[in-house]
């Protein structure tokens, strides 16, 4: 399971002052690549049922029970979906912001910018 950005957030803002850059930049770094990951398996997932909803609605084109019910499924799955990429996307684009931001800023900088982040999320 996806780690939330504010545990990362926590986790290296509550090891220790020094070296605090470093350890964040590794730190969202795993986060990000995990996100992508997560966000790829759920892509994947989601048009597979689209594939086996489009493969089952062409061969029971004659029973409209069928169809209700792969309908139905198609759009429980697909709109549960679209709610987790938005979440996983949206804590990727800060990941990708904060390793910028990250890149050359002090380790006081960055805890300033964490604490901001803790409020935030």
């Amino acid at each position: 399971m996806l780690k939330s950005l504010k545990s990362v957030v926590d986790s290296v803002d509550a090891s220790g002052q020094a070296g605090l850059s470093e350890r964040a930049r590794r730190a969202l770094e795993q986060y990000r690549r995990r996100a992508q990951l997560a966000s790829t398996t759920v892509l994947v997932v989601a048009l597979a049922v689209v594939a086996i909803v489009g493969g089952v609605s062409i061969f029971n084109l004659n029973n409209p029970t069928a169809l209700k019910a792969a309908g139905t499924g198609l759009g429980l799955t697909l709109g549960g979906a679209l709610i987790l990429l938005r979440g996983i996307w949206k804590d990727w684009n800060y990941v990708n912001l904060l390793l910028v931001l990250v890149e050359d800023a002090s380790d006081s900088q960055i805890k300033g910018l964490f604490d901001k982040l803790k409020r935030k999320l």
